[in-house]
């Protein structure tokens, strides 16, 4: 997270609601994949049910593009 977002306060409010909210849906997250969540500065202030409602949308739509067939390469 970069200072762009704020002080260390707020960046380190930022990161315990996305901690929480990754707890959360622990579960719904595949064992063998790495996630990178990247946080906005609306985050802060947003409702934390809506966080967490942006979060499922955003597993169910990487969900559903690891489970499309590889793309082949054109030699």
């Amino acid at each position: 997270m970069t200072k762009k977002i704020g002080n260390a306060v707020v960046r380190n409010r930022i990161k315990r609601r996305l901690r929480a909210l990754a707890f959360q849906f622990s579960d719904e997250f595949d064992s063998a994949t790495d996630y990178v969540i990247v946080a906005r500065r609306d985050a802060l202030g947003a409702p934390f049910a809506d966080l967490g409602e942006e979060l499922r949308q955003a597993l169910g739509a990487a969900g559903a593009k690891l489970d499309r067939p590889p793309v082949r390469k054109r030699a």
